[in-house]
Order: structure tokens, then C-alpha cells, then sequence
């Protein structure tokens, strides 16, 4: 018997958090630092000089010293302002909605169609749903451990258009 798509993603959800947090800490640093050698090497493919990304939880890979590295490339950086989605503000500061060029997005599994699985509330479809429209790129970062073969998707789920891990970037471009 088939299992219902969304029993199917909330068991692929327990699987591949348990994976993200059983990722080690010495792991976890070289991942990051990883990132940002990847980032600099592909900044072709970031559109404009706002880049939006996330402040990492449950095991995340983590992106802040991307963020304080991209902000040491004269980037402007911007966070999801949870009391307003899908709207971003500037790290940091206080101010005004910033609508970013690019935007980096966690992810709990990724496949080789750039689909994603985030926490299942649907914050980053709407965002891309959005925004992808006006020209933005969106690219999911995770570690390598979180490719997922095929997930299953829904009609509202919205695919990547880059993801990078700590070994490699897979890219569906150009731009």
C-alpha cells in the first residue's frame, strides 16, 4: 500500500534532521568554512548586492560566516522577518523590508531535480513563489549527507535553482 505524500515527507523530515544533528562539530565547522570557498568561487552566478539567508537552528548548516564574509564583500545582507513573511529585514539592523537578489534557503533534504524539504510550513515556497517571478535566485545549502534520491513533491512545492554543499554546487542555470 502506498503511503500518503505527506506521511511520506514527514518521515523523510525525522530521517534527515537526525541526520543534519548527528553532524559533528568539527564537521560542521569545516562545512562552513567550505561554503564560503565555494560561494566566492561561484559569486558569478549571485544576482545584485542584497543577499538574503538564515540564522541556522536544528543542526542547519551554518551559514554566518558566509553572511559576515559576504558582508566583507561590500554584500548587503538580509534574515526572514518572522513576524512578516515572506518579507526579509537587514541582519543586523533595524529598518525598512529589504526584497533581496539573491536568497539562500536551509534545507532538511535536497534531490537532483533541486527540489527541497524544509519544516513543512510552506514559508519558502511562498517566497519563491513570489519573488522568482521578478528574477531572483534562490539557492538551498545543506550538507552533502541530506541528498535525498527522489522526494516527494506537492503541487505548491517550489524547486531550487542552485544548491551547494559542503563538497560541491549543483546548478540547474544559467542566469
Amino acid at each position: 500500500m502506498f503511503k500518503d505524500i505527506k506521511q511520506q515527507k514527514k518521515e523523510i523530515r525525522e530521517q534527515y534532521r537526525a541526520i543534519r544533528n548527528s553532524i559533528d562539530e568539527s564537521y560542521s565547522s569545516y562545512a562552513a568554512n567550505s561554503l564560503i570557498n565555494l560561494f566566492n568561487q561561484n559569486l558569478s552566478y549571485i544576482k545584485g548586492k542584497t543577499i538574503a539567508a538564515y540564522i541556522p537552528i536544528d543542526g542547519e548548516i551554518n551559514v554566518v560566516p558566509l553572511m559576515c564574509s559576504l558582508l566583507d564583500l561590500d554584500y548587503k545582507v538580509a534574515i526572514p522577518d518572522e513576524n512578516k513573511p515572506p518579507r526579509f529585514k537587514e541582519w543586523n539592523k533595524t529598518g525598512e523590508d529589504i526584497i533581496p537578489d539573491t536568497i539562500i534557503t536551509p534545507v532538511i533534504a535536497f534531490d537532483d531535480h533541486f527540489n527541497r524539504l524544509g519544516f513543512g510550513g510552506g514559508w519558502y515556497d511562498a517566497v519563491i513563489k513570489e519573488l522568482r517571478p521578478l528574477g531572483k535566485i534562490f539557492i538551498g545549502v545543506a550538507y552533502e549527507k541530506q541528498y535525498c534520491k527522489n522526494l516527494p513533491i506537492e503541487e505548491h512545492d517550489q524547486k531550487l535553482d542552485i544548491i551547494i554543499t559542503e563538497t560541491c554546487v549543483r546548478c540547474k542555470g544559467p542566469f
